[in-house]
């Protein structure tokens, strides 16, 4: 098991946590805190009343050791079955608690396929994955899908992640890149423009995007395709 550099100094997790196969166990009070703008989709957690389990997909939260002051980051990309035997549900977040000699978790048994993956990407293209960072989504991505180009993944998180306050934009050219917004791919095609939303699957939402748009909206390189305005017209004819 790891450590945390804390000023200046190395803590070694093992002095507050016991790892047996594929469970994690506390040896000291602490508490598990998933934030709701992370998981507030269905598909990334499921609760199982009976089990006392808390289903994740992957898992992005903050670790409180209480008899300390010691907070860190957790980031796990891959299935998570927490143990539930304290649970408060905040406004903003949802906190485990766990006693001495609990267990925390347990990573259920389960094959990286070629199903994984695509769900994985389904997820993706939803706007319903789970992420720390852009730089975590690209790890998570390179790693997983080690044989694709980059430019394939910068491609594909470019038009995932958009502006917070203008979806309309790839988060890289937004106000606060570093702070993107998933989002579902099929529906930004329709914060792109309106004749390029008509071009799309979904003629009501584009004419419900056209009409109600906050912004206004310069024609795309293929909305000027469509309309046989590639080229500009000489001003004296």
């Amino acid at each position: 098991m790891v450590g945390i550099w804390r000023n200046n100094t190395m803590v070694k997790l093992s002095e507050y946590f016991k790892q047996e196969g594929q469970n994690l166990y506390a040896k000291e009070l602490c508490s598990i805190s998933l934030s709701k703008d992370q998981y507030e989709l269905d598909d990334n957690y499921t609760i199982f009343e009976n089990e006392k389990i808390l289903s994740v997909k992957g898992l992005v939260a903050k670790c409180n050791i209480a008899e300390t002051d010691i907070t860190f980051d957790i980031i796990l990309d891959y299935s998570i079955n927490l143990n539930i035997i304290e649970l408060e549900d905040k406004k903003d977040e949802i906190v485990l608690t766990y006693h001495k000699d609990t267990l925390i978790f347990t990573v259920p048994a389960e094959h990286h396929d070629v199903r994984t993956k695509v769900l994985y990407i389904r997820r993706l293209l939803g706007g319903s994955e789970i992420f720390k960072d852009s730089t975590h989504l690209v790890m998570k991505l390179a790693n997983m899908y080690s044989k694709f180009d980059l430019i394939h993944l910068e491609l594909l998180i470019s038009q995932s992640l958009r502006d917070k306050d203008r979806p309309i934009l790839p988060a890289r050219v937004g106000k606060d890149p570093d702070n993107p917004k998933m989002s579902n791919i099929k529906k930004d095609i329709f914060y792109s423009g309106f004749i390029q939303g008509l071009a799309f699957e979904n003629i009501n939402e584009a004419i419900r995007t056209g009409l109600t748009a906050e912004h206004h909206l310069e024609p795309t390189i293929l909305e000027k395709v469509f309309l046989g305005e590639i080229m500009k017209k000489p001003e004296n004819s």
